[in-house]
């Protein structure tokens, strides 16, 4: 298993994790309405992550991917990974997604200045030498701005999501994933909601 492949599915899981896990219906390039609410905002801003992670996913590795959003604009995804001399030890990826006027139904991203993943992997190891198992703990920060059919609205991300996952047979399994933390949503500017991170 690759270093740099290992990091692609956990970030995955980190703005998935922020986003609430779900997905709605993909995103079009309709007319904004008059005004977006923030539960709508919210779902919009998931799926525009959720899409954007999905295209880097099956994109060939490289330390920086442009990722173009469905109604224009674009969002930046960098990653580095830091490979320890030993194999036992932690490997450690560093990613920032950076947004710029990207579109998404009724809603225009860009970055607060950015959102920034700090993980570290650690890869369990059987005497043989197969890797076992990897858990991660990967930290979200940062923030985004955007603008929901003319409203004005911020969200700070402050979330940690844990994923411990067997690998059987050279192939990982089903991870088990927990998270922590909180994201501010602040839609008009002034109206705050604090909800927690992930499903």
């Amino acid at each position: 298993m690759r270093a740099h492949g290992l990091g692609a599915p956990l970030i995955a899981a980190a703005l998935m994790a922020g986003c609430g896990g779900s997905s709605p219906s993909a995103p079009s390039t309709a007319s904004p309405p008059a005004s977006v609410n923030p539960a709508e905002a919210q779902g919009i801003v998931g799926a525009t992550l959720t899409r954007a992670t999905s295209v880097l996913l099956s994109a060939t590795p490289g330390p920086s991917s442009v990722i173009p959003c469905p109604g224009g604009g674009s969002m930046t995804m960098t990653t580095n990974v830091t490979l320890p001399a030993d194999p036992s030890e932690t490997l450690t990826t560093s990613t920032r997604a950076e947004f710029n006027e990207c579109r998404s139904q009724t809603v225009t991203i860009n970055g607060d200045p950015y959102l920034a993943m700090a993980g570290e992997h650690a890869i369990v190891h059987g005497a043989d030498g197969l890797i076992l198992g990897v858990t991660t703990t990967l930290r979200t920060t940062g923030g985004l701005r955007f603008d929901a059919g003319g409203t004005q609205g911020r969200a700070r991300y402050d979330c940690t999501l844990v994923s411990s996952a067997p690998v059987v047979n050279g192939t990982p399994s089903q991870p088990s994933i927990s998270s922590s933390g909180t994201i501010t949503w602040e839609q008009p500017l002034g109206t705050v909601t604090v909800r927690p991170c992930g499903p």
